[in-house]
């Protein structure tokens, strides 16, 4: 499935990891811009989208059913 992140500016290009809930990466990349289209073939589940800048990192939890 795929699904539509929405990041402010400053996000844009950063550093983007998506981890399940044993903490394995299932998809890393940059951050394509502000609205950003991700594909991601994961069984349901709970995942955690951590974004990456000089100066933190954000993390946010997803639920796919």
């Amino acid at each position: 499935g795929s699904f539509h992140l929405l990041v402010a500016n400053e996000f844009a290009g950063k550093d983007l990891e998506i981890f399940n809930e044993e903490g394995q990466i299932v998809y890393h990349g940059p951050v394509a811009g502000n609205d950003s289209k991700i594909d991601l073939d994961v069984p349901k589940g709970v995942y955690f989208i951590k974004i990456s800048t000089a100066k933190a990192s954000v993390v946010k939890c997803i639920i796919k059913l």
